[in-house]
């Protein structure tokens, strides 16, 4: 786990875990909890939403890849909304 917090669009998680074996980084709002809602984005990443339809965690699969690949990370939100992030570079890049 690392400490600290990561904004990915209008979202701020302050619970960052990064599996660098699995190649998975793991960010939550308020640290790690189940939620009645899990969705895959398009391109494959999951969304943890709350009863309430809040979004609470991503779990981001193979950001190191993806980065040395196409250079960004791409999550589609709830809402439809595309988004990439510097910061998850920076988290995934620095860690290795």
């Amino acid at each position: 786990m690392m400490l600290g917090t990561v904004r990915i669009g209008e979202h701020e998680f302050d619970y960052i875990d990064w599996d660098y074996e699995s190649d998975v980084l793991y960010l939550a709002k308020g640290g790690p909890r189940a939620v009645p809602g899990l969705h895959a984005s398009p391109e494959g990443h999951h969304l943890r939403i709350d009863e309430n339809g809040e979004l609470q965690g991503v779990t981001l699969v193979a950001p190191r890849d993806i980065l040395q690949h196409k250079g960004h990370v791409l999550v589609s939100m709830p809402d439809g909304t595309p988004i990439g992030n510097a910061e998850v570079a920076q988290l995934v890049l620095s860690a290795a």
